[in-house]
């Protein structure tokens, strides 16, 4: 592990020193990732408050909506 901080320590000072060239493919891969691990850290540190819904809830639907028809049904 002391290995690995070592190593990411030399790489941050270099990089803020300009000294290390990066490739295109490169760079957008570390963002790519960077990215990524950022919205999985968000998903995953984020509360459900609230649950998960789906449709608008705007309560624009009679109670008697859905008796409806089933009595048409019987007909």
């Amino acid at each position: 592990m002391e290995i690995v901080k070592t190593k990411c320590d030399e790489w941050k000072e270099k990089m803020l020193d300009g000294e290390i060239k990066m490739e295109k493919t490169t760079f957008w891969l570390l963002l790519a990732v960077i990215l990524l691990a950022g919205i999985l850290y968000g998903l995953l540190t984020a509360p459900m408050t609230h649950g998960v819904t789906i449709g608008c809830n705007n309560n624009c639907v009679p109670e008697d909506f859905f008796d409806g028809d089933e009595d048409e049904d019987e007909d």
